[in-house]
């Protein structure tokens, strides 16, 4: 039996394209946004952080609320933990510099 390769449809064609351009838009913010972070302060980052923890609480919060099962927690992937345990290093040395 002969398999002969077939075009996709024009309009799955398209779809890919939409998609393909949407991944890259992503990638192009996140990159933004990882550029802007490393730039901030400490205490902006911490900041930044702790903003983020209160958000997932609120979330998990609504969800109990209205009787939803609880979002499932994931360990953290190593790479954050790595950039928590600096994170906690740096801010560990400001603070007995400034003693």
């Amino acid at each position: 039996m002969i398999h002969r390769h077939r075009e996709r449809p024009p309009a799955t064609n398209e779809f890919l394209r939409m998609i393909e351009g949407q991944v890259a838009h992503i990638e192009q913010e996140n990159r933004q946004t990882l550029r802007e972070w490393q730039t901030k302060s400490l205490e902006e980052r911490g900041a930044g952080i702790i903003v983020c923890c209160q958000s997932a609480a609120a979330i998990m919060e609504a969800r109990r609320q209205r009787g939803m099962p609880p979002y499932p927690r994931e360990p953290w992937p190593p790479y954050i933990w790595e950039m928590l345990r600096k994170h906690m290093t740096e801010a560990r040395n400001e603070s007995h510099d400034a003693t």
